[in-house]
């Protein structure tokens, strides 16, 4: 969309968000107090951010209206809150990471319902919106016959903790599931997963379980679920994880050197129309208005320079750190990961 020169710094900032809205924040395990039990003091600071994330959820910042969700839940562990974040994350498109959250959120609204009836609301809510994401997702759930809590799953290489068991979003196609217990016996299925359904998986743990020496994969333990692809997700995606990212980056560098391009060329053509009126470099009053805004065009120029060599600078060394991670040769173990959390962006691993 194009942009009036006049707004070109608003249209820098909005491209910047495009690309924070693909590293939405991760909810972390609850660790906020419980609304039961809660101090005034608690739900007035939950309370605030909960009312500063609404106003950016009706925005559509969505990105940082997860962050803010997020921050107000980490004080008071509210449904309310939770059911927010995982719309948010529906609206920036984390599709699977959002179905998971309304699962959640269904379970701990309707287990706080029986005490306090007020979120009874939101468990059926909860259920309807996660219901509603399904079918831009591919999903299992697993059923364990025995004693749960010694049982240790993974879905592929995720470890997956025992409360999203029952909703866990996956990439569409073939999917590996492994339960272990102590001792080194475990139980696998493998299973096809798809777009827009629940696939089912159960182990007995007295029946089903083998023993056996075959190390798992190394346990990835996601704080979020993963990307899940909706209809139209290719292999180069799934190859290339950074590529996208870079892309972006790429992009907002593009328009903040268009912005110093446009901007540095209007104040350059005020200098000379004020070099060429104010006689002895001495202006008159009148052409104050002139001034201000030749001071102004400069100011729009030099931030679309520094938005621009940071986005390209971002956008080049992505791109060479996907180049390395899709590498045969990389060891897998060596991997960088792009970790995204409340106000932060991250790189981890080693070269």
């Amino acid at each position: 969309m194009a942009c009036p020169r006049s707004r070109v710094v608003r249209c820098v900032s909005r491209a910047a968000c495009g690309l924070s809205l693909l590293l939405v924040p991760t909810l972390a395990h609850a660790t906020g107090a419980n609304p039961e039990t809660a101090s005034p003091a608690e739900k007035s600071r939950a309370q605030s951010r909960y009312e500063q994330a609404v106003k950016e959820y009706k925005a559509g910042d969505y990105a940082h209206a997860a962050r803010d969700f997020n921050a107000s839940y980490q004080v008071v562990a509210s449904p309310n809150s939770h059911m927010m974040f995982a719309r948010a994350l529906r609206e920036a498109g984390e599709y699977g990471h959002a179905y998971e959250e309304f699962a959640l959120t269904q379970d701990e609204a309707g287990k706080l319902a029986v005490k306090l009836p007020r979120y009874a609301t939101a468990a059926e809510s909860a259920e309807a919106e996660k219901k509603s994401t399904l079918k831009n997702v591919a999903a299992i759930s697993v059923e364990i016959k025995g004693d749960p809590s010694a049982v240790t799953l993974y879905v592929g290489s995720r470890e997956v903790p025992h409360a999203r068991w029952h909703a866990i979003a996956v990439k569409p196609g073939s999917v590996d599931v492994t339960a272990r217990v102590t001792g080194g016996r475990r139980a696998w299925r493998t299973v096809t997963a798809s777009v827009g359904q629940v696939t089912r998986v159960k182990f007995d743990v007295s029946k089903d379980m083998e023993n056996t020496s075959a190390p798992l994969p190394p346990p990835v333990h996601h704080a979020a679920a993963p990307d899940t692809s909706a209809p139209g997700d290719t292999g180069t995606e799934r190859k290339h994880p950074l590529r996208r990212y870079a892309y972006i980056a790429g992009g907002v560098g593009v328009v903040g050197l268009a912005t110093f391009a446009i901007a540095g060329a209007m104040s350059h053509s005020t200098y000379n129309h004020l070099d060429a009126t104010c006689k002895g470099h001495v202006c008159s009053p009148a052409q104050a208005g002139d001034i201000d805004k030749g001071k102004t065009q400069q100011t729009i120029a030099n931030v679309g320079l520094g938005v621009g060599l940071v986005g390209l600078g971002a956008g080049v060394a992505l791109f060479v750190i996907d180049l390395k991670q899709s590498s045969p040769r990389q060891d897998t173990a060596k991997r960088l990961e792009l970790r995204a959390g409340p106000g932060s962006v991250s790189l981890r691993g080693s070269f």
